[in-house]
């Protein structure tokens, strides 16, 4: 196992255990290890590891079975105990991941079956009840979980056993203990520090001792029969110890035998079924020994008499045969050497040229063709017979008689070989097209010769795969032969174009899928229905849509083992393919992958594509990951219903907790992209209660005449048929895939937050978060909120992260939260806080986010909103609007006009006149105690001048008041408009001017004027010379 450390090696030791009591000892370095190998094989040694202080690295094959094979035998045994915790639910889930986990570590990625499934639940109490239960889970981990290798699988089993709390202890089960307050029966965990007594069921920690206090250990024989033995413990002070007694529980012997009173018990029909048994026994023992002596006696004979025969072979008389038979009997087998008996044996099995009749045309060691005839042997090789051309039989009107009834039909030759013929001269035209392009050796020619016969033969191949592809298209009921054949072209074994091939393909194959498909899906007829007798044409289409889903799913099949080819780096025996081609080959299956997944998606098998795909959205290959990502996005925004969205969101929960939260963050952003607009909110009591009927049938006969009642029958059954045929999905149903959608998305996210909080998927949480926040249910809230704060609180976030979960926050207050009576002063205080560092870099895109907490904390909740919190933010807000992009600028002022339209006194900050005591305080962070009533917005004086027009025009919107009509109001365009779209309306993304400025006037000019404008008359003289030439050459200094 390649352990090198002595530390290490110390950590195992070999361990004896004898049969008799099951006592178990490790051996001692001083041991002697013959004194426990014995001739009865009563004790049996074995090589364990015992500490597990070293951390493990799972360094070869080697190390990770001998450790998984020790653990495996310890949990099925019960000696490692899964810990229940409150309602069981975390420990079903956690038996259920290591079910699958044994399941993959064999190599097999089958369901379980319920049988199969309880060889693999530990000895555990009330497992058996739950087995249905572990079983759904289990399925779910298998989903997730197809990815891993049977080496994966087990040190993933191993990692997810050191975990739980008492891994590496020795526990044993007390009947019970003197110490008070423990319970009865006890949990006893033993390690290398302490002695722990533990509740059997929850496994919490009751009393424990110092390993290091122990004084001395005794143990107690019980002294009367029955009774169970026990172990004193002195602990403590040595002079005065203290004492605890355990009462250990008596192991039965698995191998019992019977006392006398139990015999005397047993009925004397019982006593007969077991005489007969051994009787029976005995003589099919004894009918076994005769079979072999028979067998014996066979091979002898038959090495003797094996000699060439001639072609004639003369019968003996009876009574030399009985002679011989007899003679051949008597001989003793006990005379032969073992050796020379298993010589002769082998001798007669074998049938060599020299020993076999060459008259019989049987089985070399049938005794019946020995004396067989060559004549009657000859009579039993069948005829051949003429070749009658195939008719068909059409059954015609029968004629009626006065007597009977004579029937009538016509045959008519079937015309096959025509068909046959056709399509024997189109799959050997291109290969006859090949043989003939074939030069005589294929090495002897130089690159360009090769070059153009690899040219030549792609061409042929292209032509084929097009002529395939257009007749499935053109007749699909009749030509779904031709889709095996071009499934087997991407098996092509020509290395010069087998890559191209078998690209081309995946590709014609998608789109003749795509094509052909039916827009239903292909249900699976029962035994039934398979029995009855439909028409013709009933028939043909049932054909058709079988061969269809059997050939799309070997098509599927193939995909995904290329896939599988390039990840686990597997090269075929073949190697017709290079090993670098694998990537290109998997790129071409992925994308027809996802483009069966989003043009497919009520065909069959379209869950199975989403449990392939989903793991390769965390792929490491960028290409590939992003490719997933994209399909997955459309495969959301297109899903109406949301069904696949439910089974796509359902995997990548999986997919996250099986890789313990080691994903790629563009995996959850593509939940983002979700069309989850309405929820089932938990409704009260009155609004559950069924409705009642409008009128029930004693109110409508007594109400209602014949006629009415008529009528009204007619009208419910018309509106019935016209939903039917409708065939769109209800509201209610779309509502509830989607709340079972939601609460799967808000279970990662909770996961994450409770467990992986500095992961680098905490962004892609909170921006989740934030998108879904005014769906989650109220009783989340308060738990929600003090996780977010707590985030906010510990400085480990970033700005963005942090502006989510302030986000979050308000959308919660400002939807269902709105009744909670929370006032998020430390919210406003970290907003406040963060506007001084965003700037026109990165962070400018963090805007967006600001204007949509700005509207949720200020407009929506300006009843909450003091004044002076109202100033501060929009005095910070002006600071912020001087060093950011001109669509930030935009944006934040549109966020100021709306502030000062809600809160009007605003515009004290439009004076110089200070409004109280003290002074502005800019640097102080918190938005109530910076005295903002004593400062004035110069910042808008500044923005007057800026570059962009609408900057402008809103700068001076704002200097006078936020005017809603007269000469500074803004325009109908610009006041409608919220914040948010005018910040993506005049985007800088394209890093040029929006709106675009004006190109400037030409300043040109035609002449230069001469004039004495230079002060130095040496300069000014050597000027006028230059000037006064007839002809000047700039450009002369460029060459």
């Amino acid at each position: 196992m390649e352990i090198v450390e002595f530390t290490e090696v110390k950590e195992f030791s070999l361990i004896a255990t004898r049969y008799q009591d099951g006592m178990v000892r490790p051996l001692h370095p001083e041991d002697y290890l013959f004194d426990f190998l014995l001739d009865d094989g009563s004790i049996s040694l074995s090589f364990r590891r015992v500490l597990w202080e070293k951390p493990l690295s799972f360094r070869n094959e080697l190390f990770v079975d001998f450790h998984y094979q020790q653990l495996l035998e310890e949990y099925l045994h019960g000696k490692i105990i899964i810990p229940h915790y409150a309602g069981g639910t975390s420990s079903v889930q956690q038996i259920a991941e290591l079910t699958a986990l044994q399941h993959l570590a064999q190599g097999l990625k089958s369901q379980l079956s319920l049988p199969e499934l309880k060889e693999y639940l530990p000895l555990q109490d009330g497992l058996a009840s739950k087995a249905e239960e572990i079983q759904l889970l289990c399925h779910d981990q298998l989903a997730a979980m197809q990815s891993l290798s049977p080496e994966d699988a087990k040190i993933r089993f191993i990692e997810s056993l050191r975990t739980l709390p008492l891994f590496g202890s020795n526990t044993f089960l007390a009947k019970k203990v003197s110490q008070h307050g423990c319970p009865s029966p006890c949990l006893i965990s033993v390690n290398q520090e302490r002695v722990c007594f533990l509740h059997p069921k929850t496994q919490v920690l009751v009393f424990q001792i110092a390993l290091a206090q122990v004084q001395a250990m005794r143990t107690i024989r019980p002294k009367k029969a029955g009774k169970v033995p026990g172990v004193e413990i002195q602990y403590g002070n040595a002079v005065k110890p203290q004492k605890i007694l355990v009462h250990l529980q008596q192991l039965r012997s698995k191998k019992r035998r019977p006392t006398f009173r139990r015999l005397l018990k047993t009925s004397g029909m019982k006593l007969e079924n077991k005489l007969k048994s051994r009787q029976l026994k005995q003589q099919n023992v004894a009918k076994k020994q005769r079979k072999e002596q028979k067998r014996l006696r066979q091979a002898m004979k038959g090495a003797a008499l094996q000699m060439p025969r001639p072609l004639e072979t003369y019968r003996k008389r009876p009574e030399e045969e009985d002679e011989e038979e007899e003679f051949l009997e008597s001989l003793p087998s006990d005379m032969m050497d073992e050796e020379d008996l298993k010589d002769m044996t082998a001798m007669a099995q074998k049938a060599s040229f020299i020993t076999r009749d060459l008259s019989a045309c049987g089985p070399v060691h049938s005794s019946k063709t020995k004396n067989a005839d060559v004549v009657r042997s000859y009579e039993k090789i069948p005829r051949k017979m003429a070749k009658m051309e195939e008719k068909e039989v059409i059954q015609l009107l029968p004629i009626k008689d006065k007597d009977r009834v004579i029937p009538r039909s016509i045959e008519r030759a079937v015309k096959q070989h025509e068909e046959e013929e056709e399509e024997e001269e189109l799959a050997v035209m291109p290969e006859q097209e090949e043989d003939d392009g074939v030069p005589p050796s294929y090495m002897e020619m130089t690159p360009e010769e090769r070059e153009q016969f690899r040219i030549q033969t792609l061409n042929i191949k292209k032509q084929r795969i097009a002529s395939m592809a257009s007749a499935i298209i053109s007749d699909p009921l009749n030509n779904m032969k031709r889709v095996k054949e071009l499934r087997g072209m991407m098996m092509e074994a020509d290395p010069s174009v087998a890559v191209s091939v078998r690209k081309m393909v995946m590709v014609s194959l998608m789109e003749v899928f795509k094509d052909i498909a039916p827009t239903y899906r292909i249900r699976h007829l029962t035994t039934a229905e398979k029995n009855t007798k439909v028409k013709k044409e009933t028939q043909q289409l049932r054909e058709f849509e079988e061969s269809l889903v059997s050939q799309y799913k070997f098509y599927l099949e193939d995909l995904e083992q290329t896939i599988k080819d390039w990840k686990q780096k597997k090269r075929k025996h073949s190697q017709v393919v290079s090993f670098q081609s694998y990537r290109s080959l998997a790129e071409v299956s992925v994308r027809c992958l996802c483009e069966l997944l989003l043009s497919m998606p009520h065909f069959n098998f379209h869950n199975n594509i989403i449990v392939v795909l989903v793991p390769l959205m965390n792929d490491p290959l960028k290409k590939v990951s992003d490719m997933c990502c994209d399909a997955f996005r459309k495969l959301f925004q297109e899903d109406r219903v949301g069904r696949a969205s439910l089974a796509t969101v359902r995997v990548i929960s999986g997919l996250t907790k099986s890789l313990n939260y080691n994903v790629r963050p563009e995996m959850l952003r593509t939940l983002l992209s979700l069309r989850i607009k309405e929820v089932e909110m938990k409704k009260d009591l009155e609004a559950t209660v069924p409705k009642a009927k409008f009128m029930t049938n004693k109110e409508k006969k007594k109400n209602l005449s014949r006629m009415q009642r008529k009528w009204k029958k007619a009208e419910e059954k018309l509106e019935k048929e016209l939903l039917e045929a409708e065939a769109s999905e209800s509201k209610e149903k779309k509502t509830k895939l989607h709340t079972e959608t939601l609460n799967i998305i808000f279970l990662i996210y909770f996961r994450i937050l409770k467990k992986a909080q500095r992961s680098v998927l905490l962004p892609a949480v909170l921006e989740g978060l934030a998108n879904f926040a005014h769906l989650i249910n109220l009783e989340f809230f308060d738990d929600l909120l003090d996780v977010l704060q707590n985030l906010i609180q510990s400085g480990n976030l970033t700005n963005r992260e942090s502006l989510y979960c302030i986000q979050t926050v308000f959308t919660i207050l400002s939807g269902q939260g709105d009744a909670l009576n929370i006032d998020p002063l430390n919210f406003y205080s970290q907003l406040y806080k963060i506007l001084l560092w965003l700037h026109a870099g990165a962070p400018n895109d963090d805007i967006i986010i600001v204007l949509r907490c700005l509207d949720a904390m200020l407009t929506r909740r300006r009843k909450q909103v003091t004044l002076q919190r109202a100033m501060a933010f929009f005095k910070r807000l002006s600071v912020l609007s001087l060093h950011v992009l001109p669509n930030a600028s935009v944006g934040i002022l549109a966020a100021n006009r709306a502030t000062m339209h809600s809160f009007p006194k605003c515009d004290f900050l439009l004076d110089n006149e200070i409004q109280g005591s003290g002074f502005y305080l800019m640097e102080l962070d918190e938005p109530e105690h910076c005295s903002a009533q004593n400062t004035a917005l110069w910042e808008l004086h500044t923005l007057q001048r800026h570059f962009h027009p609408v900057v402008r025009q809103f700068a001076g919107h704002l200097t006078h008041g936020a005017p809603s009509d007269g000469s500074a109001a803004l325009s109908m365009e610009l006041s409608r408009r919220s914040p948010l779209e005018l910040f993506e309306d005049y985007s800088v993304k394209n890093m040029t001017f929006n709106p675009s400025v004006a190109s400037p006037t030409s300043k040109r000019k035609d002449q230069f004027v001469v004039g004495t404008a230079l002060l130095d008359n040496r300069l000014q003289k050597q000027a006028d010379s230059i000037l006064s030439d007839a002809h000047m050459d700039f450009t002369a200094t460029c060459h």
